[in-house]
């Protein structure tokens, strides 16, 4: 469903864009459905919150509490707030490669994010549109949320689920190894009778946005392609046809990756010295890059990476 929505969008934006002679670049592309994103899950939250509130109602009906509606928009709330964390968390704010967020702490700057805009912020725009501007009551909470959700949006993204840089550490402080850093990565194989068929979607197989997409065939067994390292491009390399052998290092470990399935790959961050060789006869390598090509990120003397990875 997501997929569909997400070709739209880019459609329109991309007409819009057009319109005005203006180059829709990555960044703002990706910003924007990342918006849209948060507007869905707003949806999704509206409801529950709405069922939440309805349903503590007719749990506490038989109580005869007096305070019934308080109880059911405090539980609305508390639960709604929660369900919408665990959204964006998963579908919004996804945490990249070498990135770590505090779970708790991203909770409890989310019930104050959401506490701001849901009462703070309102409130003061619902005075503003109905004593001074004389907007109806009925129209004015409409008008909140122009205002409402992309300031939600942006305390969400640059507060709640702001991420850290772990590097090459994990979360516990202690060295990744590079079979961690460099994960041999499985897509799922479809396909029936006629022929099998294997998706890889930026952001959801994979841990980055594909940019640029490139292939190396032809290459004889006693041939080593690569020989450098990446200052900002990730990769993944995927033999979709025939075999290739990866040798992966970052100044410290050594890693060789051997891909022999079409439906298989390897993960390459950043700043990790690769080597591909001993190709077969037949072999097609796949690279899909989080970047377009820029000749200045590359490190080709490996003396030079070792040098910077080290220090």
């Amino acid at each position: 469903m997501w997929s569909i929505i997400e070709k739209i969008v880019v459609f329109f934006l991309g007409l819009f864009f057009r319109v005005f002679h203006k180059e829709l670049k990555e960044e703002t592309k990706k910003g924007f459905l990342q918006f849209i994103k948060f507007g869905l899950v707003g949806v999704t939250n509206t409801v529950i919150g709405y069922l939440l509130y309805v349903g503590t109602l007719f749990v506490l009906k038989p109580y005869d509490v007096r305070w019934d509606f308080v109880a059911a928009n405090t539980v609305m709330f508390v639960l709604s707030v929660f369900w919408s964390f665990m959204l964006n968390s998963h579908f919004v704010f996804k945490k990249e490669q070498g990135e770590s967020r505090n779970f708790l702490k991203a909770l409890m700057k989310t019930y104050l994010s959401y506490g701001f805009t849901g009462i703070v912020l309102n409130n003061i725009l619902l005075l503003v549109w109905i004593n001074v501007l004389s907007i109806s009551k009925f129209i004015a909470p409409l008008l909140n949320l122009i205002v409402s959700v992309p300031v939600n949006f942006f305390m969400n993204k640059l507060w709640a689920f702001k991420t850290e840089k772990t590097s090459d550490d994990d979360t516990n402080g202690e060295k990744m190894l590079l079979k961690e850093k460099c994960p041999v990565l499985h897509f799922e194989q479809l396909g029936d009778e006629r022929g099998h068929l294997v998706i890889v979607e930026g952001k959801e197989s994979i841990p980055f946005s594909i940019n640029r997409v490139f292939y190396i065939y032809g290459s004889d067994r006693d041939v080593v392609r690569g020989q450098h390292a990446n200052k900002e491009s990730e990769f993944v390399l995927i033999n979709v046809a025939g075999t290739s052998k990866v040798r992966l290092t970052d100044g410290t470990e050594e890693l060789i990756v051997e891909l022999n399935e079409p439906h298989m790959g390897v993960y390459i961050p950043k700043m990790i010295w690769k080597d591909m060789y001993d190709f077969s006869e037949d072999s097609v390598l796949l690279v899909l890059a989080s970047t377009h090509y820029d000749p200045e990120e590359y490190i080709r003397d490996y003396e030079n990476y070792i040098h910077t990875v080290q220090g």
